[in-house]
């Protein structure tokens, strides 16, 4: 009998749940989408209750496709949202808190007055700079407004943790309290170098470590499944934030070797190997680590709106919009009159990291129209990664750039993409399920110790090159920066 796992992918707008055999290939799937995020000013908030359930409901949906029931099943491969957090009671397993998401600015204030007293210890110790993008802030936000989590945690009850730790600790019921490498690592909470919780930091932001969950190699065994179903006593065989998972499931860890997810975000993240790097202005980060615990490491730069972006323009201004449609060459004839969008909704990413810059749009004229504004959002994607690869520095990226994520269908966007940075694009085959690829990846590392790169898609993309004139590429990024400049420190006074 083919011997298959089950990856759960828990994103910021859907959760999927895919079955995999040991070839690296996709067997069934379920897909769901998630509510509305509950926006309230900068606070970004998600239900982790219907995650929960939809969880359970994707995978049972996917194994019961073509009667691809659990006998085959040998174990779970998790995959997540990284740096959103919540909090829960250990012994009635129910949330006290929303999911404070990723996306969520409400810490500014708090992180900027850390940045300034601790920024380069924290850096240091974490890989990350401080901002509230991470979990840190986040965490003690909880603590200091949630009443219910004092209490509890004085009956020694309270759990606070990233979604993979609130997933693992449903699916066993309780008995598991993990986390892995991948997603400590992006709370400014773990020491990049020892893989632990660093006292220093935990004192700067004043959590104690007794409420976090232990942190675990992401190839290794989390517990078994005692929640009542099909996937009951099954082994959770591997843990991994979503971007981690994403390059994992290419088969692309070998140092240079890099990927860009363009979902809710873009996410750029370079292997580094055994070697921790650090480039001013973009994070170093833990790509996984394997059974042994030993960490491999990865560069990474992220923008927060991409194909929320889009998502933000369907909805509040142009309804019939279509991420496919849009062209990101039209009205760049002329760079000097083309529209710039600045895509700071959530404050500016790596590698400038300001959480006071503002949303804009600059260059609008009598004839500027929505199709001007729609290219110019789909252009800023491209800029956001230019950005990006001029702060790691070319030399330090090998080969092509692999793409996934939903906004990489659009032909146009990944040509476009090779222009602006004058390298080769290699677009994934089934972007949608390469996320859910590397959990099962690396859930089969466990199971059967095979290498990462077995999984490997190289013979299986599509190759873009640049085809723009250069001078032209220029002069489009050189506005782009104009207009970057316009959006810094808008809301200064505020932070």
């Amino acid at each position: 009998m083919e011997r298959t796992v089950l990856s759960i992918d828990a994103g910021t707008t859907n959760v999927k749940a895919s079955l995999w055999n040991n070839g690296g290939n996709i067997i069934a799937s379920s897909y769901t989408g998630l509510g509305k995020i509950h926006l309230r000013g900068t606070m970004v908030e998600q239900d982790p209750v219907e995650i929960w359930d939809k969880i359970l409901k994707t995978a049972s949906e996917t194994l019961n496709i073509k009667g691809n029931g659990p006998e085959s099943l040998i174990g779970i491969g998790i995959t997540n949202q990284r740096e959103s957090v919540l909090a829960w009671d250990s012994e009635t397993m129910k949330p006290i808190s929303a999911i404070i998401s990723w996306q969520d600015r409400r810490t500014s204030k708090e992180t900027s007055a850390i940045r300034k007293s601790y920024g380069r210890e924290v850096e240091d110790r974490s890989g990350l700079v401080v901002d509230p993008y991470f979990s840190a802030t986040k965490i003690k936000w909880i603590l200091d407004n949630i009443e219910e989590s004092r209490f509890l945690h004085r009956k020694g009850r309270l759990r606070i943790g990233t979604i993979d730790s609130w997933i693992v600790s449903k699916l066993t019921m309780g008995k598991s309290y993990f986390t892995d490498h991948t997603n400590a690592s992006r709370t400014m909470l773990m020491n990049l170098r020892k893989g632990s919780w660093d006292d220093d930091l935990l004192s700067i932001f004043s959590i104690p470590e007794d409420i976090l969950p232990e942190i675990r190699p992401s190839s290794s065994n989390f517990g078994q499944v005692a929640q009542k179903g099909p996937l009951y006593g099954k082994d959770i065989l591997s843990v991994a934030g979503d971007q981690q998972s994403s390059i994992i499931g290419m088969g692309r860890t070998g140092a240079g070797e890099t990927k860009v997810t363009i979902g809710t975000g873009t996410f750029m993240i370079s292997s580094s190997g055994k070697e921790l790097r650090k480039r001013k202005g973009i994070l170093s980060t833990c790509l996984y680590s394997d059974e042994k615990g030993h960490g491999n490491y990865a560069m990474e730069g992220s923008s927060f709106f991409s194909g929320s972006l889009l998502d933000y323009l369907k909805r509040n201004i142009f309804g019939n919009l279509e991420i496919e449609s849009i062209d990101p060459y039209h009205g760049t004839a002329n760079p000097e009159g083309s529209v710039y969008f600045v895509p700071a909704l959530s404050g500016l990413g790596s590698p400038h990291w300001d959480p006071a810059a503002a949303g804009t749009i600059i260059g609008i004229g009598p004839d500027t129209d929505w199709k001007d504004i729609s290219a110019s959002a789909l252009r800023s994607i491209a800029f956001r990664i230019n950005d990006i690869i001029c702060a790691m520095e070319k030399d330090d990226l090998k080969g092509e750039i692999w793409m996934d994520g939903g906004a990489s269908k659009n032909m146009k966007l990944m040509q476009f993409i090779s222009d602006i940075t004058g390298m080769n694009i290699m677009q994934a085959p089934d972007p949608d399920h390469v996320t859910g690829r590397g959990a099962a990846n690396l859930a089969f590392r466990t199971a059967e110790g095979h290498d990462l790169t077995d999984w490997s898609m190289e013979q299986h993309g599509r190759k873009f090159t640049p085809d723009l004139s250069q001078e032209i590429a220029q002069n489009l990024y050189t506005r782009w920066l104009k207009a970057l400049k316009r959006s810094e420190k808008w809301y200064q006074d505020s932070t």
